[in-house]
């Protein structure tokens, strides 16, 4: 799956620098339909 724009959301927290983790709040709930493909890319 290519880049899919989910809504805005806020900065809230980084860790690390390479790689850092990035954490954001998104200002409306991530769709279901993408919560699937979205676990597979967590993982690797």
């Amino acid at each position: 799956m290519g880049y899919v724009f989910i809504g805005e959301g806020n900065f809230k927290e980084y860790e690390d620098q390479k790689p850092m983790n990035i954490k954001w709040e998104l200002n409306e709930p991530m769709p279901n339909y993408l919560w699937k493909e979205s676990a597979k890319m967590s993982v690797g």
